[in-house]
């Protein structure tokens, strides 16, 4: 008799436990957060501040002043392919800066070292998708955030090693200024 109740209270503990999960499975899909073209411009700046902040302080040629990003100016782009119905043009924001680099530093040991902290320490996907690196050469992996910014890291060589920082925002509607559900992942 104990055991019998023992096993039943077991069962339908496992049922409550199931039941619950279930529940949450089976509700409204999670609306995705909408941008507008200020918002993927601030996203795009704010990316290329985050990473970098992340370059070590002994990497950076001192010699050289970094630009100020709050003062970046770049013309939105249009995103190739993704329709955005009556909304108007699917437009990104493009972002980019350069920080200089000391003759020391390994620029592809840098990058990846930036890569490995922002994909596990932030959680950002890793991805060899074209639509990110595919206008720069020497770029063979790219990264996408939580937010869906895409980020491409390279080296060029101007006036010595730079590590080049691309951020490219999620498409937004340009006539709206609404954003588009998974329009740069």
């Amino acid at each position: 008799m104990q055991r019998r109740l023992i096993s039943t209270v077991c069962n339908a503990a496992m049922i409550g436990v199931l039941a619950i999960g279930l529940a949450g499975c089976t509700g409204e899909p999670e609306e995705p957060d909408w941008i507008d073209a200020e918002q993927a411009r601030n996203g795009s700046i704010a990316t290329l501040e985050l990473i970098r902040d992340l370059v070590p302080e002994d990497a950076i040629d001192t010699t050289q002043l970094l630009p100020e990003l709050a003062e970046h100016h770049a013309e939105p782009q249009i995103c190739e392919g993704v329709d955005a119905g009556s909304g108007g043009a699917a437009m990104y924001y493009p972002g980019e800066t350069l920080v200089p680099l000391t003759p020391e530093t390994d620029p592809a040991v840098l990058i990846d070292d930036l890569v490995n902290e922002l994909h596990v320490e932030h959680g950002w996907r890793i991805t060899t998708n074209l639509v990110v690196t595919a206008d720069k050469e020497g770029t063979d992996q790219g990264l996408v955030t939580d937010d869906d910014y895409m980020v491409a890291l390279r080296t060029v060589e101007q006036e010595g090693p730079q590590l080049e920082i691309s951020a490219w925002s999620a498409c937004y509607t340009d006539d709206t200024g609404e954003g588009l559900s998974g329009g740069n992942s």
